[in-house]
């Protein structure tokens, strides 16, 4: 039966915050990976108006429900507005809405699914997170991933009962859950879970079992981590191999920068590797006009220069607005630049004088994050103030070189990353938290 609106609630105003939800966790998501704006400008322009809009959606109630999240869950053709309807009902402790929800949650698979975990883990308010975890307990063991996913992203431990039952799980995306939840486990007994993980026949698995062993700094994970690294099948384990690697790593950055295939990879890399000698590959790389923006933002990742701020940034290409001609046009073409595309052209020979002046005061031997050397202080600041692109590797080392102590989710809402890098900030100024400048599994 149609509950009517809450008093004062004009319908046309609900639907509109349900086409601005849409478009705006479309905007929020493709944020979390740009350059131009750290995580306070991206909550500023783009994640509190989603918030509102999102609030807005909710205070249609049941009319809401039946008109524009029933629908677009039945559509399912527009990936943000049904990850919004999700989330939306999710965050309610009403049995209407849990009765819509269930059985999607029990049988979704693929895209699908990933689309209904990335709406639960956003549940943030402690009223929506009691709520979520109390429906999802209901569902019983269909409920069990979802929750235990949901607690992991939020950096909450899930019991270690419910961990093993998905850790010998016949379900691949069950496996890989539970290798991601016991990163927050005793290393003890997260070591027993993860290390069949890391021989997993998935692919997916493997990577969530490597990352949850280097966080506990098991030796067998870094020689995995190696594995996939010099093959190149998880992009994600070349940046860690940057960041938390030594000599032997920085061979493997090279071979992959002698390789046309491999280039932008070790180019993106390079900022991560962050000593000295990245610096001045990265300067050589930014002669070439083709690789000129990724160069620059891997030097400037490691040297702290800021291109605008020195007048750096060289003009875009003659020509590179004007209208294609019509005959010439593929409309089939992907019109959405890629995010390399969207960084800054540097000046090369303006670079290359700045570097003149300023290269004496780096040392060969230390790494930078910012032209600062690397230290729990430095990462600490270049998750709260850096751009948005580089913060989810910084977050994984940091993450590893505090064994864990020290993390941020950095996909979260803003209150959660905010609330994580104060308990850092705190940590900082108490010295309780140790810090290894070691490679995981040799500290």
């Amino acid at each position: 039966m149609r509950s009517p609106l809450v008093p004062n609630v004009l319908w046309p105003v609900v639907e509109e915050s349900f086409d601005e939800a849409e478009f705006l966790w479309r905007s929020w998501e493709s944020s979390l990976d740009t350059h131009s704006r750290n995580y306070r400008e991206v909550w500023f322009w783009t994640e509190d108006r989603l918030g509102g809009a999102l609030d807005g959606v909710r205070l249609g109630q049941n009319k809401a429900c039946e008109e524009l999240l029933v629908p677009a869950l039945r559509q399912g053709q527009n990936e943000h507005a049904f990850v919004v309807a999700v989330h939306v009902l999710a965050s309610t402790s009403a049995c209407v809405y849990w009765e819509i929800l269930q059985p999607l949650l029990c049988t979704a698979k693929g895209p699908r699914a990933r689309l209904c975990g990335r709406a639960l883990e956003l549940a943030t308010s402690p009223t929506q997170v009691r709520a979520l975890e109390e429906n999802l307990y209901r569902m019983g063991p269909a409920g069990l991933p979802w929750l235990v996913a949901a607690r992991t992203f939020r950096r909450q431990p899930s019991a270690l009962a419910d961990v093993h039952e998905l850790a010998t799980s016949h379900s691949a995306d069950h496996r890989r859950v539970a290798m991601a939840a016991a990163r927050l486990l005793p290393q003890h007994v997260a070591r027993k879970l993860v290390e069949p993980g890391l021989s997993d026949i998935d692919a997916f698995v493997v990577a969530a079992a490597t990352e949850s062993g280097l966080v506990h700094g098991l030796r067998s994970a870094w020689a995995r981590c190696l594995e996939l690294g010099a093959a190149q099948t998880v992009p994600s384990s070349f940046f860690w191999l940057s960041a938390l690697g030594g000599e032997r790593e920085s061979r493997l950055m090279m071979a992959a920068l002698a390789q046309p295939r491999s280039f932008e990879l070790g180019l993106a890399a390079l900022g991560f590797w962050g000593t000295k000698e990245a610096a001045n590959v990265a300067l050589q790389a930014m002669q070439n006009e083709t690789h000129a923006r990724l160069a620059a933002e891997a030097f400037c990742a490691i040297t702290g220069l800021v291109l605008a701020t020195n007048n750096l940034v060289a003009p875009e290409p003659a020509g590179a607005s004007e209208p294609i001609p019509y005959e010439l046009d593929d409309m089939n073409a992907d019109l959405v630049p890629k995010l390399d595309d969207l960084l800054p052209l540097p000046d090369p020979a303006g670079v290359r004088r700045w570097w003149a002046q300023n290269e004496a005061r780096f040392d060969r031997s230390t790494r930078y994050i910012g032209g600062r050397p690397l230290c729990l202080a430095a990462l600490h600041q270049a998750l709260a103030s850096g751009p948005m692109r580089r913060r989810h590797v910084l977050a994984f080392e940091l993450a590893v070189r505090t064994g864990g102590a020290c993390d941020v989710q950095t996909r979260a809402f803003y209150s959660l990353q905010r609330q994580q890098l104060r308990t850092i900030a705190e940590h900082i100024c108490s010295d309780a938290v140790s810090f290894s400048m070691q490679q995981p599994g040799l500290a």
